[in-house]
């Protein structure tokens, strides 16, 4: 089943996106109830603090992961325009199911292609005037990274919820929770109520020890598959 059909077909899905380009963590995160599994290229990433290299430094590992992986795989394209227009070609050369990457970042050659899914994300910058326009653009999907980096790893607030809420109720398209702050199991059912499609569990909550990120993952679908 591709991406975009978990995301509608399930009521709240889990996505895992990997800390590190490992086959190990990459195992873990379907093996212990992952719904998709992403993955990163050609970016510093904020929350890791590892730098993710090209498709054609990865492509052993991607090309493996795309192979065993039962559910969906997923790429980060890259962290700036002229990185993902280097490398887009590529990428859709390979058979991941889905893209993700900043609209900023997204170029028209991106948005123009309909082999894979687009996940496009906001951060804390956009407008909701913006994100409302982002199925005119190609959006499929849309990442709501809206958390200013100075506060990831702080506890999930009311207000967090309230900005959620209203820009998953000026969309028409799925929207994604990446976990930019500290989200706990138990706080599940309230991102369930207000709408979102799929959490996405990342290095903030998860963890560089494989056992822990495995039990990690393990309880957000535990947690996912309670809520009601």
């Amino acid at each position: 089943m591709r991406f975009i059909e978990t995301l509608k077909n399930n009521e709240l899905s889990l996505v895992v996106s990997c800390p590190k380009n490992d086959y190990a963590f990459a195992k873990a995160a379907w093996e212990n109830g992952a719904d998709a599994v992403k993955v990163h290229l050609n970016v510093h990433h904020h929350a890791s603090g590892t730098d993710f290299k090209t498709l054609a430094e990865e492509r052993d590992f991607i090309d493996r992961l795309i192979a065993d992986c039962p559910v969906p795989v997923g790429v980060v394209v890259g962290g700036s325009p002229e990185v993902v227009g280097a490398d887009i070609a590529n990428v859709l050369n390979t058979d991941v199911d889905f893209l993700s990457l900043y609209l900023h970042d997204a170029t028209p050659a991106v948005a123009n292609q309909t082999k894979v899914t687009k996940m496009f994300a906001c951060n804390y910058t956009y407008a909701l005037d913006e994100i409302k326009m982002y199925q005119k653009v190609g959006a499929e999907v849309a990442e709501l990274s809206i958390v200013h980096p100075d506060d990831y790893g702080k506890p999930l607030t009311m207000r967090d919820i309230l900005n959620y809420k209203m820009i998953i109720d000026a969309i028409d398209i799925p929207a994604l929770l990446p976990t930019q702050k500290k989200v706990k199991t138990s706080e599940v059912q309230a991102l369930k109520d207000i709408g979102f499609k799929a959490i996405m569990v990342g290095a903030v909550v998860t963890s560089n020890d494989l056992d822990t990120y495995a039990k990690t993952i393990k309880s957000f679908r535990d947690a996912i598959d309670a809520a009601v």
